[in-house]
């Protein structure tokens, strides 16, 4: 398989395909007598992974959990996606209470909301 046509399927370059290799998310590459790269359908599904990935979880965890995969740590793998998850979930937790509470500030200051309404504090 050529890596131009993984990089046209997944809407990236060729040079991030080989960034991906290089940076160890995939498994080693086999070339051929000329140089080329030699990529097989299980390549194609990390990079698939790795670009799914990426919006949510960001690079630096990617290159810390593909590693695992490769080598077989798939537990641990699975681990760090869970703490992963954990977190932003608490920080999507902070955001929505932080908007509410914003909200709540400009419906008093415009007195859309009497300021003796307001819950108490926590």
């Amino acid at each position: 398989m050529r890596g131009i046509d993984i990089a046209k399927k997944l809407n990236i370059s060729t040079s991030a395909l080989r960034h991906y290799e290089s940076w160890g998310l995939v498994p080693k590459v086999e070339r051929e007598k000329n140089g080329y790269r030699i990529y097989t359908v299980e390549h194609e599904a990390y990079f698939q992974c790795i670009r799914a990935l990426l919006p949510g979880f960001g690079m630096e965890l990617i290159k810390e959990l593909m590693p695992l995969i490769i080598r077989g740590n798939k537990t641990e793998a699975l681990w760090l996606v869970n703490q992963a998850q954990v977190k932003l979930h608490t920080e999507k937790e902070t955001v929505q209470k932080t908007a509410e509470v914003l909200e709540l500030n400009e419906l008093m200051e415009i007195g859309v909301v009497p300021a003796k309404l307001t819950p108490p504090a926590k």
